[in-house]
Order: C-alpha cells, then structure tokens, then sequence
C-alpha cells in the first residue's frame, strides 16, 4: 500500500471513485472503506458523506 500526503482526491457519496484505494469519510462520522476504481462511493449509515482518499493500494 502507498501513501502519499500530497494527494488530495474528495469525493461524495454517489460519485465514482477514481482511484483504488483506502477513503475516509469527513465529518462528525469516522470510518474508512478500501474501494476499488470505478465502484460508487457509499453513504454512511444512511447518511450522504465527503470521503478523502487517505491511500492508494
């Protein structure tokens, strides 16, 4: 797994995602998912959120 703190690739729940890798989501909510390319960003419990790509694999 690569981490890389200069990328800063956001996304909302809905949207597809454009890199591979490990998102957490922003907000009063704390989780991350690991996604693959092109799959649609969730939302988290029900709730539409921002998520941050925090690594890619």
């Amino acid at each position: 797994m690569k981490t890389n703190p200069h990328i800063s690739v956001q996304r909302t729940s809905g949207q597809s995602c454009p890199t591979s890798g490990t998102w957490q989501c922003m907000g009063s909510f704390v989780t991350t998912i690991t996604i693959a390319k092109g799959s649609k960003l969730p939302d988290y419990c029900g709730i539409q959120v921002r998520w941050i790509l925090i690594s890619i694999n």
